[in-house]
Parts: C-alpha cells; structure tokens; sequence
C-alpha cells in the first residue's frame, strides 16, 4: 500500500511541473506578445511625434482577474506537503513571502483534515483579491462541519489543534456546507 502511494506520490509531482512548464511557456508567450506590441506603439509614437495609449495595457488592468489556483488533490497522506508546496509556489510568484509561512501552514492543517476525517478527494483554492487578502479554501465531499474542538492536554502530538492553528494564523476564517460537501477557508491580509 505505501508503495502505491509513492508511485500516485512520483506522479503527481511530474503533473506538477508539466503543470508549472506549461504555464511559463503561456506566460513567456504572452510576455512575448506584449513585447512586440509595446515595439510597434514605440514606432508609433516616434513616426507621429505623439503618445500612443495601448488600449489592450489599459483594459488588462481594469479587468486583470484575480490571480488564483486550484487543484485537486486526493485524500493520501502526502497531500498535506504538496499543499504546502503550491503555496509556497503561489505566494513566491506574487511576491507575497512574507505570507509562505503561515498561509502554508493553514493550507496543510485544511487538507490534513480531510486526509484525517472526511476522507475524500479535494479541491484546494489558492486566491488573491487585489486590494486586501490572500484566500485558502479546501472543499470536500463530506457535509459535516469543522470542528473547532479544546486540544486535550492527554492526547499525544498535535491531534486536534488543526483548526486553532488556522484560527491563530488568519485573519478571518470558516466554512459553508453546500449540496455536494463543504468548503473550510482561511483569509490572511496582504502585506503592505
């Protein structure tokens, strides 16, 4: 059985970087795009004498979305750090390190528990609303609610702290139960 789990573990992982590989080609594709753009209103703009507005720049930052990532993940014990790692990976490209440490924290605490109690593949959300805060979100299959329970000073390790660690490290947190499962999320602020 532990060897199945590392082999889902091995592939995984190489989804993950042709994942990341194919959004940099994207990315480096449309840097590309908007290179030779900025070159032609360049042209532009010394052929007339006058300043070229690029229309296309303007209307991306009106309507830039937010920048976010989701992925699915399965209710195996190493999902917790591949959690962490897309975090890592998310705040690292939005020059948000200051938000790593905590926001990877919340991030393996919320898969932990589906791994541990609700034993059902999940979707992680990974969001920024551009004026405040940093979103981590894990929906599941089970309808039941977290449980935000006392730590029980008998209990060996760090069963049962989950939750108190996400409520320490965020801003704002909670849940909504819908049809299909439930979603437990966590807003940290942005610095700055």
């Amino acid at each position: 059985m532990q060897a199945k789990a590392v082999r889902h573990e091995a592939v995984a992982g190489r989804a993950r970087l042709l994942r990341i590989a194919a959004a940099e080609l994207c990315r480096r594709a449309a840097d590309a795009g908007q290179a030779a753009a900025a070159q032609r209103a360049r042209v532009e703009q010394r052929r007339s004498g006058r300043p070229v507005i690029r229309m296309d720049v303007v209307r991306q930052r009106e309507h830039a979305p937010a920048p976010a990532l989701v992925e699915e993940l399965p209710p195996l014990p190493g999902a917790a750090r591949h959690a962490r790692g897309l975090v890592t990976d998310f705040c690292a490209r939005h020059d948000l390190g200051a938000l790593i440490g905590p926001a990877s924290l919340i991030a393996a605490e919320l898969v932990g528990n589906v791994v541990d109690h609700a034993h059902t593949m999940m979707t992680m959300r990974i969001a920024m609303d551009q004026e405040r805060f940093l979103y981590v979100g894990v929906r599941d299959g089970s309808t039941t609610p977290p449980e935000l329970r006392l730590p029980d000073a008998a209990a060996a390790g760090a069963a049962g702290r989950g939750l108190h660690l996400v409520q320490a490290f965020s801003d704002s947190w909670g849940h909504r139960v819908d049809d299909g499962g439930k979603t437990v999320w966590a807003l940290l602020r942005l610095p700055g």
